[in-house]
């Protein structure tokens, strides 16, 4: 966009105060999204009104009041519209000074136009808006209006031909310019979004609790309470006999554990698992020639014990 304005100096100030990323571009359809459906009394009553002469003045945002009464030449055109609804017609209604094609958007609730990207214009004064031409279209059954820019045809204005998404005026584009909340110096709080500006306060707020909290405790300690050094030795005395003393119990428990399972299953091994086991013993003594004390060992072919 910058380039199609490189010799328009109020236009390009205008543009240095905003970033690629803050211009958005919406492209808007010229043909109704729905049919007109009017009942043909209905019909002959408009055309009646818009062929009537009575001077009428209209106010809202723009006021219009033709003082000299003579008759408007639009309204003329659209009177001989609807009156040919059933004949091919290639007339169109050109409403001026309409359509806003660069609007800044604002966080105060305003839309305004932008001016200085109108092109220049002589030494008449440039408007803001562009004007549209309004359509009525009809097949054999259905009705729709169409709008598109006024003056798009023939010729085309020179800064419209350089700038992005240009359609030929097939629909209505308009160019947005989001105005940015903070200045330049602080995108870096504010590029993140809403989220990330929260998380800067949240940790901006814990920053500033920290700080103020560091070094309560000791205060606490050492200055407020009385003979704290005597309650820590005596809490620290009693944990100390209470650690040890549970470290003892849970390991005498797990020594009688472990004793009572590993005597039973020497016994069960020795007994009953491996044969023979009195003859072993008895091989083993004539080899020695020696008996432990108080061991009396059995016959290896009988169950009654042998006498040493």
């Amino acid at each position: 966009m910058a380039n199609a304005y490189k010799s328009d100096r109020v236009a390009q100030t205008f543009l240095s105060g905003y970033d690629s990323e803050d211009v958005g571009v919406v492209a808007l359809g010229g043909n109704s999204t729905s049919v007109w459906g009017i009942s043909p009394p209905d019909m002959d009553r408009l055309i009646l009104e818009v062929a009537s002469v009575t001077e009428e003045t209209r106010e809202w945002v723009m006021e219009a009041v033709d003082s000299a009464g003579n008759r408007n030449p639009q309204r003329e055109v659209l009177a001989d519209m609807l009156a040919r609804v059933n004949s091919s017609t290639t007339k169109a209604i050109i409403v001026q000074d309409v359509l806003p094609k660069f609007v800044k958007v604002t966080n105060r609730n305003t839309v305004p136009a932008v001016k200085q990207l109108m092109g220049e214009d002589g030494e008449n004064e440039v408007s803001a808006y562009r004007n549209l031409s309004i359509r009525l279209y009809h097949d054999s059954k259905e009705l729709w209006w169409e709008l598109k820019e006024a003056g798009c045809d023939n010729p085309v204005p020179s800064f419209l031909k350089t700038l992005p998404f240009f359609s030929g005026c097939k629909q209505l584009v308009i160019y947005t310019f989001n105005e940015k909340a903070f200045p330049a110096g602080l995108s870096i709080i504010s590029g993140g979004g809403i989220i990330a500006l929260y998380t800067g306060i949240v940790l901006l707020v814990w920053k500033a609790s920290k700080g103020i909290t560091t070094g309560m405790s000791f205060r606490i300690m050492y200055e407020d309470l009385p003979y704290v050094d005597r309650i820590l030795q005596v809490n620290v005395t009693r944990c100390q006999h209470f650690i040890i003393g549970l470290y003892t119990t849970l390991v005498l428990i797990a020594s009688n554990v472990i004793r009572g399972n590993f005597t039973g299953i020497c016994n069960t091994i020795m007994f009953d698992d491996m044969p023979n086991v009195d003859r072993i013993l008895q091989v083993c003594d004539r080899s020695s020639g020696e008996l432990p004390r108080g061991f009396a060992p059995s016959h290896p072919f009988s169950h009654t014990p042998l006498t040493v």
